[in-house]
């Protein structure tokens, strides 16, 4: 495998490590590898491509979806798309002009080791010229190699693999130094409580070291207005008790002892309203307080000694296009503003039932898509592009609720039916994936389900494709004054 450079985007990395990009919608079952296809007669259909099997062993796909030709298409593309990705001069000068702090090769002069954290599969962040640049900084200032190291900070997510930390990482890093998948279970460390009487149990690496360095994404995120910055402490490197009193007992999303959600009638922190995300209409009230989850989180930050944090924000394919670094509280909430400035959409959301027909592309995210798009019209068609190995990962503070009085295995739950039909294209996916979602369609390749679409739109349809939905939203405005907030739930 050849290291790419260290100018190297997402797509070079893949170049380099020998992904194909192949447009096509059959796949091998052994190999997961996409395998050419003929394209219909051309006179009758037109294609729309989608990147799809990010992190796959086959790598990432450009993904042909065929839809006749008389149906009227309208692509929901991202502002940031027009913005060139970072070079590594670029990313050197933000590591060296940090917001709110000392550089980090000051930070780190006459120090023995660093701890640097990521974040976990469910984020579409590509790292690797980020994490050279930065180990490079670390060089500089004395620290080698060999003691860098770097976590998966997975939360209450799937571990951390092999090939998923190269996948985050890139070749380069990844040989570097050495990676570690967080343990919320196991070696952490008690390091206080929160105003919220939150315990905080930190990981050990991470508290041990001598340089604490966190990395993540900055999207918009319904448990904590954003995501990146303090939440790469919780729930990223804390144990699974500090996770659950953050989101159950300060978010006010479940109970230990019954698997369900309800609210909590506590009142909002008297410092949790932060100025930013009251101006972006961020939700606070009862029953879910995201203030109140994120400020926990900034004081676990706090009480953890965290250095320095890196929060990254990227285009619809995984390119860094910004990066605000510096303080873990200040250089977050820069970052915040320049997310709801690049990663919305070009023009606004249509309404539900504009369109008969959605097609939504989980890619760049692992999780289940984080853009917001409507219900087609009713008889409609929504279809969820979800062509990723791990697809929906499972929160772990959900399980408890998977099975139910009746003897029904909750991931299995039929959920409410729609008023239109819902449809997964997904090699992947099994009903464990589709939890909460019941009643959904999957099948594994395009040509399955064309000509189901021909027949249930005879007289053609109206389509709304949202190429990249896991890194992409409606621009989050100012409430009039006097507007009530409105609530928000979430998980990781």
């Amino acid at each position: 495998m050849q290291n790419p450079t260290t100018t190297d985007t997402r797509r070079a990395f893949l170049r380099n490590s020998g992904a194909a990009l192949l447009a096509g919608y059959a796949f091998s079952n052994r190999t997961g590898l996409a395998q050419t296809v003929a394209r219909p007669d051309a006179g009758r259909y037109q294609s729309v491509v989608l990147n799809t099997h990010e992190f796959s062993p086959g790598g990432v796909v450009q993904e042909r979806i065929d839809l006749p030709k008389d149906w009227k298409v309208t692509t929901m593309s991202m502002v940031g798309m027009k913005n060139k990705p970072l070079t590594a001069q670029q990313i050197l000068q933000k590591l060296r002009s940090p917001i709110g702090s000392k550089p980090i090769r000051d930070i780190a002069a006459g120090k023995r080791n660093a701890v640097i954290t990521f974040d976990d599969m469910t984020r579409p962040t590509y790292f690797g010229p980020i994490a050279e640049q930065l180990i490079n900084e670390l060089n500089a200032a004395g620290i080698d190699d060999d003691h860098i190291l770097f976590i998966g900070a997975v939360g209450s997510h799937t571990d951390m693999n092999p090939y998923g930390a190269m996948g985050k990482l890139g070749p380069t890093v990844y040989s570097r130094c050495t990676w570690e998948t967080h343990n919320n279970l196991d070696n952490y460390i008690d390091v206080g409580k929160t105003g919220f009487n939150n315990k905080i149990e930190v990981n050990g690496y991470f508290r041990k070291a001598d340089v604490r360095i966190l990395m993540g994404s900055c999207r918009v995120h319904a448990g904590y207005v954003f995501g990146g910055g303090p939440k790469g402490v919780i729930p990223g490197i804390v144990s699974v008790n500090t996770i659950f009193f953050n989101h159950c007992v300060v978010g006010g999303i479940s109970t230990r002892d019954r698997g369900g959600y309800e609210s909590d009638e506590r009142p909002l922190h008297k410092d949790a309203v932060i100025e930013l995300f009251e101006k972006m209409g961020g939700p606070t009230n009862q029953p879910f307080t995201p203030y109140n989850r994120r400020l926990d989180a900034l004081e676990a930050a706090r009480l953890a000694g965290v250095d320095f944090s890196i929060s990254e924000i990227h285009n619809g394919t995984q390119d860094t296009i910004d990066l605000c670094c510096g303080d873990v509280n200040e250089s977050h909430l820069e970052a915040c503003r320049i997310a709801n400035e690049l990663q919305i959409y070009d023009r606004p959301s249509p309404k539900a039932g504009e369109f008969n027909l959605i097609i939504s592309n989980s890619y760049p995210t692992t999780q289940q898509s984080v853009g917001r798009f409507p219900a087609p019209g009713e008889g409609g068609v929504s279809i969820q592009v979800v062509q990723y190995p791990m697809t929906a990962q499972m929160h772990k503070l959900s399980q408890r609720a998977s099975y139910d009085a009746n003897g029904q295995w909750g991931f299995r739950s039929p959920g409410r039916a729609p008023n239109y039909r819902r449809i997964m294209l997904s090699q992947y996916a099994g009903k464990r994936e589709t939890y909460g979602q019941g009643g959904i369609e999957i099948y594994p390749t395009w040509d399955k389900i064309l000509p189901t679409l021909e027949q249930t739109f005879k007289s053609g349809a109206n389509v709304c494709v949202y190429p990249y939905t896991g890194n992409v939203w409606d621009k989050v405005e100012p409430r009039a004054a006097g507007a009530p907030r409105s609530g928000g739930g979430g998980g990781e």
